[in-house]
């Protein structure tokens, strides 16, 4: 009886240490890309509906599961994307033919979903969703609880293009201003030619 009490018990402390640790970090709902002067270069090229999110270690490693560590296979059982997190709050993405990145930028949207940005190693930045299945938590990554069935959806991310600003007063001062020389040659001309 009491060891049945022990284990559940562990595992509430576990999460509201990680979960606070977690919501501390994620001080936003939603990352304003916008905002940030960034914009997604086209779709996602990790898709959610072809990867399967799972939080167990390769198969070299026995597919035990750890906690923190999340991996994307495909329809034959092939990593194409791991997500991981040691603290909860930085996570490490990776992603084939080999790129890697560390998140920089974390916001919670309630119990399930993340939005992550990862500065890839090779250059460029990578857009994240991070979305758990219904009834799992955020709070219990760290916990050793098992997940299935989360997405993990990522897209390329650049600066948006700064568009050229039209300068329609510029033209007006322009010709004001060739006005006003061809007005002052004029005079100077007349003058000159009344003294004679």
């Amino acid at each position: 009886m009491i060891g049945t009490l022990v284990k559940p018990l562990a595992f509430a402390c576990a999460a509201a240490l990680t979960g606070a640790a977690l919501t501390g970090a994620a001080r936003a709902e939603a990352l304003d890309l916008d905002g940030m002067d960034l914009e997604l270069t086209g779709p996602p090229f990790v898709a959610a509906e072809s990867v399967s999110i799972l939080d167990i270690a390769d198969a070299d490693f026995g597919g035990f599961v750890v906690p923190g560590f999340f991996q994307g296979i495909d329809r034959l059982v092939v990593p194409r994307v791991e997500l991981n997190s040691a603290d909860g709050e930085t996570f490490n993405l990776a992603y084939t033919p080999g790129d890697t990145g560390l998140s920089f930028a974390t916001a919670r949207e309630g119990d399930r979903r993340l939005e992550l940005l990862f500065d890839m190693d090779g250059g460029g930045m990578v857009y994240g969703v991070f979305v758990l299945a219904e009834g799992d938590s955020l709070d219990w990554i760290l916990t050793g609880a098992t997940f299935d069935d989360a997405t993990l959806t990522l897209w390329q991310v650049q600066a948006k293009a700064i568009a050229a600003i039209p300068l329609p007063g510029a033209a007006g001062l322009l010709l004001a201003g060739l006005g006003g020389v061809a007005a002052l040659r004029r005079r100077a001309a007349q003058a000159a030619g009344s003294g004679m």
